[in-house]
């Protein structure tokens, strides 16, 4: 049995026990509508400004004024598909006339129609993910599990080799090369999976969501069609993009077309209509910003180690509170000896804290199940902590954070009043 350093059982296909209070989606769903209100009231009082986004996220949506006039189902694609075909394809490695692009309400959305599209009940899914774990997203194993599948987890080649020997019929292959906490399949390893997988047949789909440009600029490794995987899924919200939230697929272009025809039939694709912003957000991408970027969470990181020492842990694009550290610094500062929830739900309360005391948005506040249960920096603009005061500010908002997370940590009520706006 897997279980986390305060022996909890870790939940089957996450890295994080779940606890008592947010044991299931729809408690997820209700503490993102809680901070919801909380950003609601706060832009009445103060304006967007009164907000500080720390997610590395931008889920917003930036057409020019002009386009504007464009954002219709019909006129949009007609002006704007084929530009963001080339787009697309380019960044993410393709080929055009071989390869094509799909655009999807999000980055699961092209996980569950790839798993729609090409499996069918009983169908075996040989996995592999980055060390230690092994564990994919659970976006993909959501959808092998929705429509009846298996999945074998691996977490090196050796690993992956056995699984695939072990189900001679399977149907796919899935790869997640990045972890949202930058734990990275080496390249080597990477390319040997995917020279055994051809010689066997069998398709590749590669989530990809923040590794599309994230490993190429700070991991030095292809993009993701060049290193030859069949499928390719990204996100369009993180890694230097500005939004909106939306999913691209590229891939072969008859398997991309299967796949588009399944999200079309279950209501999986993106409207046409947000064509303009999607285009000018790939327009304005630029490997040099995503840099800025790394540069900005590192030195944020670093301020945070003069506080709170080595269990700040960096990786080349991000910086770390992993979630059982979070309840460790948390009973270091709190009269309480045994507290009453999980290392995951302790790092909920933390980001709902910083999100009510000082506009601070954090993932966990606004994410569901996330895929990284602790404080994860990453993407962070500088623009944003700058306004907020520069990294000692933020650094003093985590900290006295942290003191009002230490005085509830014993009582299951007062962390659920914090999460959920109620006791119940």
């Amino acid at each position: 049995m897997r279980v986390d350093r305060f022996g909890n059982k870790l939940a089957e296909g996450y890295a994080y026990a779940v606890g008592e209070i947010l044991s299931k989606t729809a408690d997820q769903i209700r503490k993102r509508e809680r901070a919801w209100r909380i950003i609601g009231g706060i832009v009445k009082e103060k304006g967007v400004k009164g907000l500080y986004s720390f997610t590395g996220l931008d889920r917003g949506f930036h057409p020019e004024p002009e386009d504007l006039e464009y954002m219709d189902e019909e006129v949009a694609p007609g002006l704007f598909h084929d530009r963001f075909r080339e787009l697309a394809l380019d960044m993410m490695g393709g080929q055009s006339g071989a390869h094509d692009v799909g655009l999807f309400n999000r980055t699961g959305a092209a996980s569950f129609a790839v798993a729609l599209a090409l499996l069918k009940p009983g169908d075996s899914v040989v996995a592999l993910a980055p060390p230690p774990t092994g564990i994919s997203h659970p976006t993909v194993v959501r959808a092998v599990a929705a429509v009846g599948g298996t999945m074998v987890n691996s977490a090196t080649y050796e690993e992956f080799k056995a699984g695939l020997d072990s189900r001679p019929d399977a149907k796919l292959v899935t790869i997640l090369r990045l972890r949202a906490e930058s734990e990275l399949i080496p390249l080597a390893d990477l390319t040997r999976v995917i020279r055994l997988v051809k010689d066997r047949g069998l398709a590749i789909y590669l989530d990809d969501a923040a590794g599309a440009r994230l490993c190429p600029v700070a991991y030095g490794q292809p993009k993701p069609l060049e290193l030859g995987v069949d499928l390719a899924g990204t996100g369009m919200d993180k890694t230097g993009l500005r939004g909106p939230r939306f999913g691209i697929l590229a891939g072969w272009k008859e398997l991309v077309d299967q796949v588009k025809a399944k999200a079309f039939d279950h209501g999986l694709e993106a409207r046409p209509a947000f064509l303009p912003g999607v285009v000018k957000s790939l327009e304005s991408y630029s490997p040099e910003r995503l840099r800025v970027l790394v540069d900005t969470t590192h030195a944020l990181g670093r301020e945070m180690r003069r506080v709170f020492g080595e269990r700040v842990q960096f990786s080349p694009a991000t910086v770390m509170l992993r979630d059982e550290e979070i309840l460790r610094i948390a009973l270091e500062r709190s009269t309480t000896r045994a507290p009453a929830i999980v290392p995951l739900e302790a790092s909920a309360t933390l980001s709902m804290i910083l999100l009510q005391e000082f506009g601070i948005v954090t993932v966990h506040a606004t994410t569901g199940w996330p895929s990284f249960g602790g404080l994860l920096l990453k993407d962070l603009q500088p623009e944003v902590v700058e306004r907020f005061g520069g990294s000692k500010a933020f650094v003093g908002a985590l900290d006295a954070a942290f003191n009002t997370l230490a005085q509830i940590i014993g009582d299951p009520g007062e962390v659920r009043r914090v999460l959920f706006g109620s006791s119940s």
